[in-house]
């Protein structure tokens, strides 16, 4: 299903020819003192019934992010992990976001 952006993550995924520009665009918005746009950081909460007797409290809080908050993040994920290792600001078990085996970071 498509985010606020309009492109479903299939499209993001198969279009490499775009890759290095969506993440030159990515470094520049990172690079600048400008607030990020609010668009990165939109998402869907809803609530999904845990496996129990059906309450308020068997309901836990699910959020969908949208492609180009993940894609930022990715494209941010190397540059943040090297600061932390630097800085010994924290353990990696303790790390959100981690890079996968076929993960290729982006620089």
């Amino acid at each position: 299903m498509p985010g606020s952006e309009r492109i479903v993550n299939f499209w993001w995924k198969k279009t490499n020819s775009l890759h290095e520009h969506i993440s030159r665009a990515f470094q520049a918005i990172a690079n600048t003192d400008l607030e990020i746009p609010l668009l990165f950081a939109e998402c869907k909460t809803s609530l999904l019934q845990k496996p129990a007797e059906i309450s308020s409290e068997n309901q836990g809080p699910v959020t969908c992010l949208n492609m180009i908050y993940k894609w930022f993040t990715s494209c941010l994920l190397k540059r943040m992990d090297q600061h932390l290792d630097t800085y010994g600001l924290k353990q990696g078990e303790q790390r959100g976001a981690k890079q996968s085996n076929n993960q290729k970071p982006v620089d």
